[in-house]
């Protein structure tokens, strides 16, 4: 049994360990090829290198101490990816190539200072959020709480704002933590999610956990935040400054899984930013400077102004603007295992490569990047010949929603918001395996309806249960729809819904929700080193034996996220 801590394991009692198991636990009819000497003993060298020399702490290391935090459309994004170039070029991977698409302009920031000067000095711990422009050198002004939560305070606030900085929420309670921070699945937990079973097909296209319909939630959102933008921008506020969402509480896997178990987000100095991709960026000179700071500091303010005593603060941000230029700010990073007598057929496993500015991007998702990495060089240092090509996708513009892989999908299968026919490249793809959940253990995988595929997803995981790869869960992963794009969730969504079989991968979130995703915490510190050895050579074998099955997944029929309304086709 793997004990949490690299448990070194003997090539000989691996092998017959593995060979036990899958004589033991799979159908007669299914354990053929399972049998088979030579990919028993593929996998088995894939465990053995891959839990013993593990080279996945080093290639995050790279991947976040030193480029991190990615952000697309910046120098930095595009030095990640040099280095992952290089990487992959040096393993002797073949087609490392760039796959360029439009995305608009890069940013960057060089600086946030934030300080409360009056009525006594206090040191600020804020960031600005993504997309909004600096002050150009430092000011210092007077801060004002008004209550704005509609057009119609707009007429009350109007010749009152002039140079001030406006805190634009309420105060907030901090609340005692009184749940886990951190969430593993317990058996028992798997034992339900494979249970389930799911009635119908569904896209959330603004659907609460209550079921409740409200399809202009996102668009709403992002029209409300244009309009209070404008007004506070044409009323003379030189920067507004927010203390983030209201929600401490968190279902362990959100909205996307709808799933019981619950973290709490921890306040005490992080914080959380939006990814700016609400905000519409495309007239700068209108934008604020928007800033985020911890909740106990905006709360300490806003109780100051309540006593009637003024408050000012001094804040100095710089941020770096990159025009799109030639084919495009945005780009994914591609690299091939070839392979052989199928090898015009392809197993793609990926993660997204950008990441939130306002730390590593570590866990969100450096360590799905690395674990992607990792696997394709067992697979290759290993001399593996796979029967199927085995392709690494890194995509750029996952946070600024499913940008990279929208584009790939596009270009390469076609639109799902227009539906069928797609191209015939889509026929060959045998399946997609999405890393973007933390740096927490594979517990699994998400079938996403397609019960065809069940019976293979359990055979692929057989050699992989002592290593806790236990559930292939019927229900799938659920996203936002705004318009004619999935603006949340992960890269698997878009090749989904073209009906390549693409799953996401089971896992342990940790403290993915309660203290790093999207927040000033996201470092390499915060990643699990034995989870992610275990996910590497996890995503390494299912890698190796789908790219070696002797047919396709099942495909479940295409269903596309949503139809666009007649005239916008």
């Amino acid at each position: 049994m793997h004990n949490g801590h690299g448990v070194v394991f003997k090539y000989r009692a691996v092998f017959q360990a593995v060979a036990v198991l899958c004589l033991m636990s799979v159908p007669r009819a299914a354990s053929a090829q399972m049998v088979d000497q030579t990919e028993l003993s593929t996998i088995s060298a894939i465990r053995n290198q891959g839990l013993q020399a593990s080279q996945v702490m080093d290639h995050l290391s790279w991947i976040a101490d030193v480029y991190g935090p990615r952000v697309t459309g910046t120098p930095g994004f595009s030095a990640a990816a040099d280095w992952v170039e290089r990487r992959a070029t040096a393993w002797g991977l073949s087609d490392v190539h760039r796959e360029y698409f439009k995305f608009g302009p890069g940013w960057s920031f060089d600086k946030s200072v934030i300080r409360m000067t009056m009525p006594q000095p206090m040191q600020i711990i804020g960031y600005p959020v993504s997309w909004t422009p600096g002050t150009n050198g430092s000011m210092t002004a007077e801060v004002v709480n008004p209550n704005i939560s509609s057009e119609t305070d707009f007429t009350q606030w109007h010749g009152r704002l002039r140079g001030k900085v406006v805190l634009i929420q309420p105060a907030r309670a901090v609340e005692p933590i009184v749940l886990p921070l951190t969430q593993r699945y317990s058996d028992e937990d798997l034992r339900q999610l494979a249970s389930q079973t799911p009635v119908g097909w569904q896209w959330l296209a603004g659907e609460g956990r209550d079921g409740q319909k409200d399809s202009s939630l996102s668009s709403a959102t992002s029209h409300w935040t244009d309009k209070l933008n404008a007004f506070l921008k044409a009323e003379g506020v030189v920067a507004v400054i927010e203390r983030g969402t209201d929600s401490t509480v968190r279902s362990a896997v959100s909205f996307n899984e709808l799933m019981p178990q619950q973290t709490q987000r921890i306040d005490g100095g992080t914080v959380f930013t939006p990814t700016g991709d609400i905000i519409d960026i495309s007239d700068q000179k209108n934008l604020l400077p928007w800033l985020v700071i911890a909740v106990e500091q905006y709360n300490r303010m806003v109780r100051i102004l309540q006593h009637g005593v003024p408050v000012k603060i001094e804040i100095d941000i710089a941020v770096n603007w990159y025009p799109e230029i030639g084919e495009g700010n945005g780009f994914n990073t591609l690299a091939d295992i070839k392979g052989t007598d199928l090898g015009d057929e392809v197993v793609i496993i990926g993660a997204h490569l950008d990441g939130v500015h306002t730390a590593s991007a570590a866990i969100d998702d450096g360590a799905g990047v690395a674990m992607v990495m990792e696997a394709m060089r067992l697979i290759q240092e290993l001399g593996i010949k796979p029967r199927r090509t085995i392709r690494m996708a890194l995509w750029a513009g996952e946070e600024n929603g499913l940008l990279g892989s929208s584009a790939y999908v596009k270009r390469h299968y076609g639109d799902p918001f227009k539906g069928p026919p797609y191209t015939p490249e889509t026929a060959h793809v045998a399946a997609y395996f999405n890393l973007d959940s933390g740096s927490g253990r594979i517990r699994g995988i998400f079938a996403r309806h397609n019960l065809a595929s069940e019976p293979v997803l359990q055979r692929w995981i057989e050699p992989l249960r002592d290593l806790g790869v236990t559930t292939i869960a019927r229900r799938s992963t659920l996203s936002l729809l705004q318009g004619a794009s999935i603006v949340s969730g992960s890269d698997h969504l878009y090749f989904d819904a073209v009906g390549i079989p693409a799953f996401e991968l089971i896992q342990d979130r940790l403290d993915y929700f309660s203290r790093t995703a999207h927040s000033n915490m996201d470092y390499a510190d915060r990643a699990s080193k034995s989870d992610l050895i275990q996910g590497a050579v996890t995503l390494a074998v299912l890698a190796y034996e789908a790219a070696m099955e002797d047919n396709l997944v099942p495909r479940r029929t295409p269903t596309p996220p949503i139809r666009l309304p007649k005239g916008n086709e």
